[in-house]
């Protein structure tokens, strides 16, 4: 117990001494009016105040720190102006809560696993949250069962839609990012930007709409190719080359780009993909639209909306 204290004694008087040696140092030598302490702070309000990223304030530091004199001391990263403002932090300490607000896991509860009042566990049960729980994931390994037997084939997201990167200084432009998204990775990964692939842009005056797939050849060669023979790469974790394969799992977008990418018509009487011919449809009188109803059949029959059928007209 003594040598624990005696740690924790030591590691607070290095950080005072480190926050105390950033206050006295100058910014550069023969300034007088910032410290290297004071300049991180003084940046650090600016970039709180406006909103800067991460990435713009690590680029505005590097600047700096080149116009400044050679021996300044002013970090020329983000993550080292944290560090020199990390010690004037305040401690925090975190205390679990009963799920149902019943007590605090403090004081004399502090050791408990189960609330004496509702009874519930104090710990969630962790799952692995894995994209392979899903019931496609499964229906894609019993259907091929080589291909699933092997985790390291791609499961792969493709993900499109058009915009116009000029807002209103050209409307006569249209650009289609074809992204690709790696479904082997945790979900709180696969999402992430350095985790997504930009395999193609297709760009041009105007949109490719339902021609989309002439511009999309290349992409579905390589697929084809992932599919039918794979590539051999390198496993840097376990220190060998397999057979690599990828097949497309799905795809992400709006329900015209939908349209466009699946051939299936997405207007007129038949616009649903799943009701097909079955989709229930009116045409209204006054001019050429059409309103699809009987939504209420995807919900289930104890719902308040089943019952309400003046309110649907009838449907």
């Amino acid at each position: 117990m003594i040598c624990d204290v005696g740690e924790e004694n030591f590691e607070r008087a290095h950080v005072y001494d480190t926050l105390k040696s950033d206050f006295e140092q100058p910014l550069y030598p023969g300034c007088s009016m910032f410290t290297r302490l004071s300049a991180t702070l003084r940046l650090f309000s600016l970039k709180a105040r406006n909103g800067w990223t991460d990435k713009s304030f690590t680029e505005l530091l590097e600047l700096l720190k080149e116009m400044l004199p050679e021996d300044n001391t002013l970090p020329n990263r983000n993550y080292e102006a944290k560090k020199i403002l990390c010690p004037m932090g305040l401690e925090y300490k975190k205390i679990h809560a009963c799920p149902n607000d019943c007590i605090l896991y403090t004081n004399d509860f502090a050791t408990l696993k189960v609330c004496p009042t509702c009874g519930l566990s104090r710990f969630k049960k962790k799952t692995d949250g894995s994209n392979a729980d899903s019931p496609q994931w499964k229906r894609i390994d019993e259907t091929f069962p080589e291909f699933g037997a092997e985790s390291r084939n791609l499961r792969i997201g493709l993900a499109t839609d058009g915009m116009n990167p000029y807002g209103n200084l050209s409307s006569k432009h249209s650009s289609w990012p074809v992204l690709l998204v790696i479904y082997n990775l945790p979900p709180w990964l696969c999402m992430k930007r350095k985790y997504i692939m930009l395999s193609m842009m297709i760009s041009g005056p105007r949109q490719p709409g339902n021609d989309i797939d002439v511009y999309l050849s290349p992409l579905i060669d390589d697929l084809k190719m992932l599919w039918d023979t794979g590539v051999e790469v390198f496993d840097a974790y376990r220190e060998e080359k397999f057979t690599m394969r990828a097949m497309l799992f799905c795809t992400i977008n709006d329900f015209p780009a939908y349209g466009n990418l699946s051939g299936y018509s997405v207007k007129g009487h038949y616009a649903c993909p799943i009701c097909e011919e079955n989709t229930s449809y009116t045409q209204l009188k006054h001019g050429q639209k059409t309103a699809y109803t009987r939504h209420r059949k995807f919900l289930v029959c104890s719902h308040p909306y089943c019952r309400l059928k003046k309110a649907f007209n009838g449907c």
